[in-house]
């Protein structure tokens, strides 16, 4: 059984010659010709992660560091890579759905779509990049944004709902399934903002979980960690204590360059670092 590990950019570099593996005392070589192997392209055109070697398909993971890397029983004469979904991760031929090489259960390979790049599926399943993600109704499932809420380029995330939850799924955390709203009631009305924030008629929420006091019918951002209503600033869930609503704003932060992602803020009282009142801080870059 052949095993390999190959990057896009190796078929271009060592074209003709031979490809790698990793092994436990190092990079060997294996007596592969590239000419017997291409890399697979989405339906638009984009290169992938499966590869074809004779008459098989691979998967070869970017996240994996052992040797092997997925072999299918993919239909090498009838297949399809469809587009939205990162590293092209689902592959289709007449019969099933592969994931990261693995062959998905439950669902149809001629009515799968990648929604956006957290959620795939058809009328019987809807997947994470994980896994089932345990949607109830899945005949009813709408995506609410791109997949990619925290403008992240390694971990998706975003929301999607039915006729009767609203989903949240962080690639970060590893988990195969999607998280339940469960304080929204009324999913017909919940609306993805950015970062993670969400927004019902009733709560505002934050990687689905509600922000205490937060008031939705004046709620919105300061920047990606700060938010206020008309009573109040918040970081993330936090009630940032004292915060004076008129005069608190953003400052810069020696962690972050970019100002959205600051974890300082000030008013005309106090220095605030990740929500919390400070007197002195290493991050916070006060101007006077």
């Amino acid at each position: 059984m052949l095993h390999f590990k190959i990057e896009t950019a190796l078929l271009t570099r060592f074209s003709g010659r031979h490809i790698f593996e990793k092994t436990e005392s190092g990079r060997t070589t294996i007596n592969v010709d590239l000419s017997d192997v291409r890399v697979l392209r989405t339906e638009s055109g984009k290169t992938t992660r499966w590869v074809a070697h004779r008459n098989t398909i691979y998967f070869a993971s970017p996240y994996v560091t052992t040797v092997k890397h997925k072999k299918t029983t993919a239909d090498i004469n009838y297949f399809r890579i469809p587009d939205g979904a990162i590293h092209g991760k689902y592959l289709c031929d007449s019969d099933h759905v592969y994931c990261d090489g693995f062959k998905l259960k439950n669902v149809s390979s001629e009515h799968f779509v990648v929604f956006n790049r957290c959620f795939a599926g058809d009328k019987f399943s809807i997947f994470t990049v994980y896994g089932n993600a345990k949607v109830k109704h899945p005949w009813h499932f709408k995506v609410l944004d791109d997949g990619n809420v925290n403008n992240d380029d390694v971990y998706v995330s975003g929301y999607g709902r039915d006729d009767i939850h609203v989903y949240w799924f962080n690639g970060s955390t590893g988990t195969g399934h999607a998280t339940v709203v469960r304080s929204c009631k009324k999913p017909h009305t919940f609306r993805s903002i950015k970062s993670g924030y969400g927004i019902d008629d009733d709560f505002v929420y934050y990687e689905a979980v509600k922000i205490p006091k937060a008031n939705p019918k004046t709620w919105t951002m300061i920047n990606n960690n700060y938010s206020k209503d008309d009573k109040n600033v918040f970081y993330f869930r936090k009630l940032v204590v004292g915060a004076d609503l008129e005069s608190f704003e953003i400052i810069p932060d020696a962690c972050f360059p970019d100002i959205d992602d600051s974890c300082c803020g000030k008013d005309k009282n106090r220095t605030y670092e990740t929500g919390t009142s400070v007197t002195t801080s290493n991050r916070c870059i006060v101007h006077q």
